[in-house]
C-alpha cells in the first residue's frame, strides 16, 4: 500500500500508460541531484520520447554535511525532481510494473531479499540506491520474471555509521530503461560514471549523444549444440548485438556442453542408447560444431577469450577416467586426443599440470583470432574480471554471485544460467534454448549478454525472442 508520497493522480497514471519507454531511478530526500547525470537523463529522454521516473527514498540521516533532519518534518525532496517523482504502483502492462509504492531502506544490504512473489506475476522495478538485478523462476510458458532496483539520480549522502558507509560504497547512479513494443518488453540498466553512461553502445552526456566504444561483449552460455536459432541470430547476425555494439573482444563461456561424453549419463542407459542412435555421442563432432561455431560467428578483427569452463571440464573428466568406458565411436579419438594432452603435460611444483583438450583439438582448425583461457587465469579490461565462468568459489566451494561478490574486484561470470547483478558482480544468461533435459520445473534461465564499455561500466542486454532493443 502506498503511503501517500508523491503518489500521481489516476488520470496521471492513465496518461503514464500509454507511453512505451521509460526511464526510472530514484532520490533521496535531503540530497542534490547529480546534475549532470539528470541532465543526461533528460536529453536522453527526450530523445527516445521517453518518460522519467524517478522513485523517492527516504533517509534521515541527522550527521549529513548537504542537509542534516532530525526527523520526519525535515523530508523533502529537490525542486528540480519532483515534476518527475512518483510513488503510485505503476502497472505498464501484463508483465510490468514500476513498484514505486514499495520503500527499500536506503542501506539495504539486499534490496531484492524477500521481493520475488511481491509484483506477483510482472517484471518489477523498484526504487534503491543500489543497482541490482535478478530472474525469478516461472513455469514453462513464460519466460523468468525480471526484478531490478534502480540505483539513484541524488548525490551519496549517508551517515557516518558502518551501515552508511556499506551504503556509500554501493550507492550507484543509475537508471533502468523500460522499452515496451507489442507483445515484448526490453529492460536494461545505465550506469552514469561522472562524465557519461552508455547504452547499446552510443555515449550520452548532458549535450546529447555521441559514439562510444564496446571493449567487449559477454555473451551467455553458448553450448552450442543446444544453441537457439533466434539467439545466435540477434547475437551475430545482422544488426545483432555483436555487429552492431564492434567490441573489440567476444567472451564466450560453455562453448562446448560436452553433452556426448557427459558423465551424468553414465548410469543413464535410455540416454546413452538414444544418444548413440541419433549420433550425439561423437565428441569429435561436437567439438568440431564447436569450432565451427567460432569461425561462423566472429567478425574480422575481434578476438575471442574462451573461459575456463566446467562443461569444457567435462571433456578433461572423460579422458582421466579411462579407455573402459569410451564408446567405439570415440575410441580413436579418444587415443589421438590423450597423446595430445600428454605431449605436454608436466610436474611442476604444484603437481601435474596439462593443456586443455578442447583448446589443442582447436589450436589448428581455427580461423579467427582466439585465446583459451585456463582455470586460474586473468584477463582484465577497464578493471573488470572476465576470466572466471563462475563454477568455483573461493577456498574450493561452489561459485556463485553471490559466493564472488566477496572478492572485492568487479567481474562478469556465466555459469548458472540465469543472469544477475549484485554489488560488484555481474552474471550473464545462456546462449541455448531455455529449456534443457536437466532444468526441468519452473527456471529463471533467460538468454542474456554483457556488455562492457572503456569507462569500465557494464550493461545486461537480454534476448527476447532473436531482438534485443526496442527500436
Amino acid at each position: 500500500m502506498s503511503d501517500g508520497l508523491y503518489e500521481r493522480s489516476a488520470r496521471d497514471l492513465r496518461a503514464l500508460r500509454k507511453r512505451k519507454t521509460f526511464v526510472v531511478t530514484s532520490a533521496q530526500n535531503n540530497t542534490p541531484p547529480e546534475y549532470d547525470f539528470l541532465a543526461a537523463l533528460q536529453a536522453y529522454c527526450e530523445q527516445h520520447d521517453a518518460e522519467l521516473l524517478v522513485i523517492p527514498i527516504r533517509y534521515i540521516n541527522p550527521t549529513s554535511k548537504l542537509d542534516p533532519q532530525e526527523g520526519d518534518g525535515d523530508v523533502s525532496w529537490d525542486s528540480d525532481l519532483e515534476s518527475y517523482l512518483i510513488g503510485n504502483e505503476l502497472v505498464l502492462s501484463d508483465d510490468v510494473v514500476v513498484q514505486a509504492d514499495l520503500r527499500i531502506q536506503a542501506t539495504a544490504r539486499n534490496p531484492l531479499a524477500s521481493l520475488a512473489s511481491r509484483s506477483r506475476g510482472r517484471s518489477a522495478v523498484f526504487g534503491s540506491s543500489q543497482l541490482s538485478m535478478q530472474t525469478v523462476a516461472t513455469p514453462h510458458s513464460r519466460l523468468p520474471k525480471l526484478l531490478y532496483t534502480t540505483g539513484s539520480v541524488t548525490q551519496k549522502n549517508y551517515s557516518n555509521t558502518k551501515a552508511g558507509n556499506l551504503a556509500s560504497f554501493h550507492h550507484s547512479h543509475s537508471a533502468i530503461v523500460i522499452e515496451l513494443r507489442g507483445k515484448h518488453f526490453f529492460m536494461r540498466e545505465i550506469t552514469w560514471d561522472g562524465t557519461c553512461f552508455y547504452d547499446l553502445g552510443a555515449r550520452w552526456d548532458g549535450s546529447g549523444v555521441g559514439d562510444g566504444e564496446t571493449l567487449a561483449v559477454i555473451t551467455g552460455d553458448e553450448h552450442t549444440w543446444f544453441g537457439d536459432p533466434k539467439v545466435k541470430r540477434g547475437t551475430y547476425g545482422d544488426y545483432g548485438v555483436v555487429p552492431s555494439l564492434r567490441p573489440k573482444y567476444i567472451v564466450r563461456h560453455d562453448l562446448t556442453d560436452a553433452y556426448s561424453v557427459s558423465h551424468h549419463h553414465l548410469k543413464n542407459r535410455i540416454t546413452m542408447i538414444v544418444k548413440s542412435l541419433n549420433g550425439m555421442n561423437d565428441l569429435r563432432a561436437e567439438l568440431q560444431h564447436a569450432v565451427d561455431h567460432l569461425n561462423e560467428t566472429t567478425p574480422e578483427g575481434m578476438t575471442n577469450i574462451i573461459v575456463s569452463s566446467n562443461h569444457h571440464d567435462h571433456v578433461t573428466q572423460w579422458l582421466r577416467a579411462g579407455e573402459r568406458g569410451v564408446e567405439p565411436v570415440n575410441a580413436e579419438f579418444y587415443h589421438w586426443l590423450m597423446w595430445q594432452v600428454l605431449q605436454q603435460a608436466r610436474m611442476t611444483k604444484r603437481g601435474v599440470v596439462h593443456p586443455d583438450p578442447f583448446a589443442l583439438f582447436a589450436s589448428d582448425k581455427l580461423t579467427c583470432d582466439t585465446r583459451f583461457l585456463g582455470p586460474d587465469d586473468s584477463f582484465r579490461l577497464a578493471g573488470v574480471e572476465l576470466a572466471m565462468h563462475g563454477h568455483l568459489g573461493p577456498n574450493g566451494t561452489r561459485g556463485s554471485l553471490r559466493s564472488l561478490s566477496v572478492i572485492g574486484s568487479r567481474f562478469v561470470i556465466g555459469h548458472s544460467h540465469s543472469p544477475g547483478i549484485f554489488e560488484g558482480g555481474y552474471q550473464v544468461g545462456t546462449s541455448s534454448a531455455l529449456r534443457l533435459e536437466y532444468n526441468s520445473g519452473p527456471s529463471s534461465w533467460l538468454n542474456t549478454h554483457c556488455a562492457l564499455y572503456e569507462n569500465g561500466k557494464r550493461q545486461l542486454i537480454h534476448v527476447i525472442d532473436g531482438k534485443w532493443r526496442g527500436n
